[in-house]
């Protein structure tokens, strides 16, 4: 059983194996003889000479030729060992199942479903029970997801989370505020509470558009400048502004001159092609004219805008007030959301002669025959009907509205022309003015829109073929007004409709641009953030789409649980208008908005 070593390999050749080979083959005896030596020992006997005197032994294993022997050796032995000749079976370890009998693994971890090999169960879906425990947890637990999902009974917290980050998502989508008890951990749409990125991959999965023509306006909001140029300046600033020198730049500081090698001349390229501008610069107004002089020599396509001055300012009392009703501003609101052209329309109402007043009661909305988000003509036949429907419910136009869908509502020269026509049309019964609503601009201060009230100041001051615009104060009455009204007609006109009535009139508004090629793209993103602080350019609020900003105007329109209750309306009256609404929209639009 003792290795002997192989002297060298000349004295191989008079081994058998190794003349066997020498004559009966043609190839080097080397290779030959290497394998005839391994085949013997491997065998464990056979061909026993003097040379590597293992030949006969039957441990081959300590050969130092038959290493692929020794492997197969080894687990002949291992079969050998056991008594069926198989391998024995793994011992199983107990199941643990804690007190709440939910499966645990030995280091205490909660034993996943889809351990030791087993396929993952398909997601079931949620039924209405469900859901409904699901909004009842989120109520009365917030983000204590443990407890929520102990109160559902038929959820683990990670399905619970989930279906959460989803509601979330949904609700900013649409601008409905977070539960309360979840709005005390953070004010954010996230599970965390942290503000939701609206460019995140969840948000964009859930709904969320990506940033359209957002960039541009921005930019000149949260610089410190404004996405209308020149608001809010005056000719004198202007031109003292124009005429001002320009400040001599600084001396640059001398630098040694240092000899450089001549460039060759560079080949001449063709101007680069002009850029197609924005949606956004397209319909940018131009720069905001405050003074007289600023008017002259407008032509009625000027987009030159020009703030309406205050009666005080010049000396004189306004010739009369105006009270407007709530829905008749729901409506108005609702209509400049629907499209991203400017819109047109009436408000019908009365004139109080004794007392100087004009009382606004509702919104008639017009078809417009204008294709340009800069102007507005309105549709002839729709002109008609509208003016049909008034007499029957014994209103009078006392103003006519339009929208400025991205830019602020201050009259442009061709709005004073319009008005001047309008006027002199209507006003022999009683005066008339003009309401301008600006839904989408960007530099708002919170989502609701803008509303401003305009007319001309006869004998004021003439400038071309119109007059100086002039601000006309109003005062928006509230739901408890309208429905304590005394006069039997102004009540009958006033009065909160049924919540059916409302909502159908809101639906019919949307209804006019359900195949409009203008129609709002109600999921893109209005902006990053909910409210402004124009002082510090500061901003806070979650991410508000289209949908959110509209749904967040139209409910500052309607009643609160405090007015409701003054006006003997239902506490959710004002949900469930919007709720409707939406839906009916959601169906006709074919979007899907997020609602049942």
């Amino acid at each position: 059983g003792r290795l002997v070593p192989i002297p060298s390999h000349h004295h191989l050749m008079d081994h058998p194996a190794a003349l066997r080979a020498k004559s009966d083959s043609p190839i080097p005896l080397g290779p030959v003889l290497h394998r005839s030596l391994q085949k013997q020992m491997s065998e464990g006997g056979g061909g026993g000479g003097g040379y590597g005197g293992g030949f006969g032994d039957s441990d081959s294993d300590s050969s130092d030729y038959s290493g692929r022997s020794r492997k197969k050796s080894k687990k002949k032995k291992g079969k050998a060992g056991s008594s069926s000749g198989r391998r024995a079976p793994a011992k199983s370890t107990p199941k643990i199942v804690d007190e709440e009998g939910v499966e645990r693994t030995a280091s205490g971890r909660k034993k996943r479903k889809d351990a030791g090999g087993q396929m993952r169960q398909k997601p079931r879906a949620w039924t209405e029970e469900e859901e409904k425990k699901f909004l009842e947890a989120l109520d009365m637990y917030g983000r204590d997801w443990h407890k929520c999902a102990e109160h559902m009974q038929t959820r683990e917290s990670k399905a619970f989370t989930s279906h959460a980050q989803k509601h979330f998502i949904k609700l900013c989508l649409q601008g409905k505020p977070l539960p309360a008890k979840v709005a005390e951990s953070g004010e954010g749409y996230t599970l965390s509470g942290k503000p939701l990125d609206p460019n995140s991959a969840a948000a964009l999965a859930y709904g969320f558009k990506p940033d359209t023509q957002l960039t541009e306006g921005l930019a000149g909001v949260l610089s410190g400048g404004d996405a209308n140029p020149g608001e809010g300046t005056s000719d004198a600033a202007a031109a003292a502004a124009a005429a001002a020198p320009a400040p001599a730049p600084a001396p640059a500081p001398v630098k040694p001159t240092k000899e450089k090698k001549r460039k060759a001349p560079e080949k001449q390229t063709a101007p680069p092609e002009p850029v197609e501008p924005t949606e956004y610069a397209k319909n940018r107004p131009k720069r905001e004219n405050a003074g007289r002089k600023g008017y002259e020599n407008m032509t009625s396509e000027s987009l030159d805008l020009t703030r309406p001055r205050t009666f005080a300012s010049i000396g004189k009392k306004a010739p009369y007030t105006v009270r407007i009703s709530p829905r008749a501003l729901l409506t108005m609101d609702a209509h400049a959301h629907c499209c991203t052209n400017e819109v047109i329309g009436y408000l019908g109402g009365m004139w109080d002669d004794e007392n100087k007043e004009l009382i606004v009661a509702r919104a008639f909305p017009a078809k417009s025959i204008s294709d340009t988000g800069t102007s507005c003509e309105m549709d002839p036949e729709s002109e008609v009907a509208i003016k049909e429907a008034m007499e029957e419910l014994g209103l009078c136009v006392v103003a006519w509205y339009h929208s400025h869908p991205i830019f602020k509502p201050i009259p442009s020269s061709k709005d004073i022309d319009n008005h001047n026509n309008i006027e002199n049309l209507f006003s022999d019964e009683n005066p008339v003015f003009a309401t301008i609503v600006s839904p989408y601009d960007i530099s708002l201060e919170a989502p609701t829109s803008a509303v401003n009230h305009f007319c001309l100041g006869k004998n004021v001051s003439k400038a071309g073929d119109g007059q100086m615009p002039m601000v006309v104060e109003s005062t928006e009455m509230s739901w408890a007004d309208c429905a304590n009204v005394k006069p039997a007609g102004q009540a009958a006109m006033l009065g909160p409709p049924s919540i059916e009535e409302l909502a159908e009139e809101l639906a019919a508004v949307s209804d006019m641009y359900v195949s409009h090629p203008r129609r709002a793209r109600l999921l893109e993103m209005w902006r990053p953030f909910c409210n402004l602080d124009v002082a510090s350019k500061s901003t806070s609020g979650p991410p508000l789409t289209k949908l959110g900003k509209m749904r967040r105007s139209l409910a500052a329109r309607l009643p609160d649980a405090e007015d409701a209750k003054a006006a003997n309306l239902d506490a959710k009256y004002g949900d469930e208008v919007l709720e409707t609404m939406f839906a009916h929209m959601q169906k006709t639009w074919k979007e899907d908005l997020g609602y049942a």
